[in-house]
This record gives structure tokens, C-alpha cells and sequence, in this order.
């Protein structure tokens, strides 16, 4: 089996430029990088984790703790956490917490044993616990994540520890947003669709529905306000819930796209039109919301991509440090901007219609 001597012999370089060039070290030549590259390949040469990760107290893995892999936006941001960090040569170790607070503690427990040198995580936003509940389960969260002793990022407005780096978006703005718009056509009989209402995010969105109602002059109904969870089946149950209303909405804010998604399937199985019966906005992804028949107005957030890529690059800022320059805890919030499209006025067909 070859060694680290022998890539370097062929290579002409030191053992030294050969470790550099494996770690992702960025400053190295990049005719010495290639040689390097190339000797690796024709020696078919495999470095020795273990043995480097004893010498070196670091395993160059990263973990990535999301609430559901088959929502496009977490693929995506999986993808953008993965090409940043390969570029510095760090492993992602992915797992899927199904928004269960049981199912996270035991994937960071895993995560411990296995050894990693930071973790980017999406908290998990169960729907069916209560808020001392979710709290507690939080504060087992934090403590957990404590006790690994390595950089965190979390995605969300709320930070996971004491210490760690945040990703986010306006969560309060992009439903003022939303809603403002749907005032702004002439709606004033508005219901929201939300996820859990205890969650980070979705007690923001709906302080940002309550605000836009509030300047413009409209009573909040808390009748009109459905918490469930951010899910497409759960956005059509409370869209066919509402229809049996006897004074129904005119119009929709939908907390994300996946509800927003459910809630016009219930709608067009009911045989209503959008948006000449009943108007939807949501907040999401530019990807999903252009598919939609008709394309979903919304306050679109950045792509799960840019979000995994910039939590990354934070993170492997702070395992390079090495805790050897303190740094204090960031916060990165992303821009959102409202893009109206078929679904609150008829016609518009293309995302490129109007952005503001």
C-alpha cells in the first residue's frame, strides 16, 4: 500500500507539501497542488484518517443536521454545505431529524461518537409539542451540542448555544411583506396557514401577519390563524378546513411554499379559481413557486443552496481558528424580496412579471 513518502518521492515535493495539498491548505502552489493531485491518483494512494485525525485532533467531518431531506430546499442546502466545504478538503456527514427532538439528540450522539469538527444544524420544529415542551427540548439541544465542544451554525432566527453562528432571513419582515401585498390588493378578510406556532420561525412569520394587519388598519381574527406544520399535506387540510367556513377568507398568506402548494391543490379540488376566489402568498423557494398553476406570489427566500454555502464558510471559519482568535458570535441574515406572480393577480404567469 502506498504511503505518504511515496507520493511525495513521486511528486518531487515534501511530505510536508503533500499533507498541505490533502488537507486543502489554500496556500499552495498550484503546479506543486497538481503534481501532488496526480501522484495521489497514479499511486492510487487513500490517507489515513485515523491515524491523521490523532496527530492533527481533527477529523476533517462536518455534520449536517436538517429537519427533512426530501424537502428540495434542505437538498439544496446540503449541496451548497458540501461544495464549500469540499473545497477545503472537509467531509459532510448528513442525517435527517424528521422534525423529532428524539430523533436530533440521537444523531448528535452519533455525531459525538463518530467525531466531527463542527456542526451545521436546522433545529427541529416539532408540531405536536407544547411550548414547555419544545423548550426543554431545546435546552437539551443546547446542552448536547455544549458537551461536543466544536463550532455550531444553526439555519433560523434563534441561536442554537450561547456561542453559536446564525443564518437567517427577516422572518417578521417577509410576513409583513407578504400580507401587506394581499392589503394592498383590497383583501381585508385574510387567514394565515402556519407552521407550529411555537417555532422560531413560525411565531415570526405570524408577528409579521398581525403587523401588516395592524398598520393597515385591520383586526386581527385569531380565527383565521391555522397552526400546523410546514408541510404540503398539512396546507391542503387546513385549506379544505377553511372552505367549510361559513364567512370564508379571500385571501391566503400560507407560512411556506409546501403549505402554500397543499392548500391550492385543495382549492382546485374544490373547483375555485385563483385568485379571482380566493388569493395565495406565501413564503419560499423561487424553484417550487414558478411550477404552481397558477405561479405562487411570494416573498422568496435564497436558494437552500446560498444558505448551506455561507453557514459553511462560518463554520469552517471558526475551525480554522481553532479557538485560538475568539470570535464573536455572528449573525447572517439573508435577503428576501416579494415577487408577485398568478396567484394574487391574474395574468401574471412568470416571476420576471414584477419583483419589488
Amino acid at each position: 500500500m502506498p504511503t505518504i513518502y511515496d507520493v511525495a518521492t513521486k511528486a518531487g515535493v515534501s511530505t510536508a507539501t503533500v499533507s498541505r495539498v490533502l488537507n486543502g491548505h489554500p496556500k499552495v502552489d498550484p503546479l506543486m497542488r497538481q503534481r501532488v493531485t496526480e501522484a495521489v491518483e497514479d499511486l492510487r494512494y487513500i490517507p489515513n484518517g485515523t491515524a491523521r485525525s490523532l496527530v492533527t485532533k481533527q477529523t476533517r467531518r462536518v455534520a449536517l443536521l436538517i429537519s427533512d431531506i426530501t424537502n428540495s430546499f434542505f437538498a439544496e442546502t446540503a449541496r451548497g454545505a458540501q461544495d464549500a466545504l469540499d473545497e477545503r478538503g472537509y467531509q459532510l456527514l448528513l442525517a435527517n431529524s424528521d422534525d423529532q427532538s428524539s430523533r436530533e439528540l440521537r444523531s448528535l450522539a452519533t455525531f459525538a461518537e463518530t467525531g466531527v469538527d463542527g456542526v451545521l444544524i436546522e433545529p427541529a420544529m416539532p408540531s405536536n409539542q407544547s411550548d414547555a415542551t419544545q423548550r426543554a427540548n431545546r435546552n437539551k439541544l443546547s446542552r448536547q451540542l455544549e458537551a461536543l465542544g466544536v463550532p455550531v451554525v444553526g439555519f433560523g432566527p434563534d441561536r442554537v448555544t450561547n456561542t453559536a453562528d446564525i443564518v437567517t432571513i427577516d422572518e417578521e419582515q417577509a410576513g409583513f411583506k407578504a400580507v401587506d401585498h394581499l392589503l394592498g390588493l383590497g383583501h381585508q378578510r385574510i387567514a394565515m396557514i402556519n407552521g407550529p406556532a411555537h417555532s422560531a420561525v413560525g411565531s415570526r412569520r405570524a408577528a409579521g401577519y398581525r403587523q401588516a394587519l395592524t398598520r393597515n388598519g385591520v383586526a386581527f381574527d385569531p380565527h383565521l390563524l391555522i397552526s400546523t406544520n410546514f408541510r404540503r399535506d398539512a396546507g391542503f387540510e387546513a385549506m379544505r378546513t377553511m372552505l367549510e367556513w361559513t364567512n370564508r377568507p379571500s385571501a391566503v398568506f400560507a407560512g411556506d411554499d409546501l403549505i402554500a402548494i397543499g392548500a391550492l391543490q385543495a382549492l382546485k379540488n374544490s373547483g375555485l379559481r385563483v385568485p379571482q376566489d380566493i388569493a395565495i402568498v406565501c413564503i419560499g423557494d423561487v424553484a417550487r413557486t414558478i411550477e404552481t398553476d397558477p405561479a405562487l406570489t411570494s416573498v422568496v427566500v435564497p436558494r437552500g443552496y446560498e444558505l448551506g454555502r455561507v453557514g459553511s464558510q462560518l463554520l469552517l471559519e471558526r475551525i480554522m481558528a481553532g479557538g485560538k482568535e475568539p470570535l464573536s458570535p455572528r449573525q447572517v441574515v439573508l435577503e428576501t424580496r416579494l415577487v408577485v406572480r398568478g396567484s394574487t393577480v391574474a395574468g401574471l404567469v412568470s416571476h420576471f412579471d414584477l419583483i419589488r
